[in-house]
């Protein structure tokens, strides 16, 4: 039986990002009450965002020997939310569907559970913490990973 459990939550509240991916069934079973958030944006925006990451990544092909565990960690989580560590558009965009369907479809009745959170909307703040039962923030959403920022060129 795999295991699930992280110890890293007994010191955070939370996951982020590709790694929860693949394992967002799991851990709403070992942790009830999880709130789970589904970041999306316009779909063509994000393949053009990822094309530039793996293109800046050097990522052609495996990982060295020598290189640093996150990177490798990286690689294989890569490979079992997308089927390859390589960026190929297509397949990225069946996974977006895939990935969106699912997870719709699991918390199916249970919104409480899963917000789907367009950020680049304007009313992030307002629809995050009222998900979380958090006072709301009167400031513009960060975003730090933005391609067209001058920080990132």
């Amino acid at each position: 039986m795999a295991q699930y459990r992280l110890s890293i939550l007994d010191r955070y509240q939370g996951l982020t990002d590709t790694p929860v991916v693949p394992y967002y069934p799991q851990f709403d079973k070992l942790y009830p009450g999880s709130k789970f958030i589904l970041t999306v944006r316009d779909k063509d925006a994000w393949l053009r965002s990822c094309a530039k990451h793996w293109a800046n990544s050097g990522i052609l092909g495996p990982e060295p020997d020598d290189a640093p565990f996150w990177r490798k960690f990286a690689q294989f989580i890569d490979c079992c939310v997308y089927g390859s560590y390589a960026f190929d558009p297509d397949r990225w965009s069946y996974v977006w569907d895939r990935h969106l369907d699912g997870a719709s479809q699991y918390f199916e009745g249970r919104p409480s559970d899963l917000l789907v959170l367009d950020v680049t909307r304007g009313d992030a703040w307002s629809q995050l913490c009222a998900f979380l039962g958090l006072p709301a923030r009167d400031e513009p959403f960060p975003k730090i990973n933005d391609f067209q920022s001058p920080l990132l060129g």
